[in-house]
């Protein structure tokens, strides 16, 4: 069992370079085997059947502390673009 509830992490298709900001908050889940829920994403990685790499960004109590740090994320890949 984790010991934090949030997880914030990126994942990104190896054959596309497309990158995809998610999180999970489910206890059981592994961060490492979750594909992600978005539908553009989940569509994107089934057409292309690519190799996922995932990066774990953090580990969070509550809600507000992994909103902020996704907000962060955010911006941080809108000004480098990695």
């Amino acid at each position: 069992m984790r010991a934090k509830q949030y997880i914030l992490m990126i994942k990104r298709c190896m054959a596309t370079g497309l990158m995809y900001l998610c999180k999970t908050s489910s206890w059981n889940v592994d961060p490492y085997t979750y594909k992600g829920s978005g539908k553009r994403w989940l569509n994107h990685v089934s057409k292309h059947n690519s190799y996922i790499v995932t990066c774990v960004i953090g580990e969070y109590d509550t809600a507000d502390d992994l909103k902020n740090a996704g907000l962060r994320a955010s911006l941080e890949f809108i000004v480098t673009g990695k």
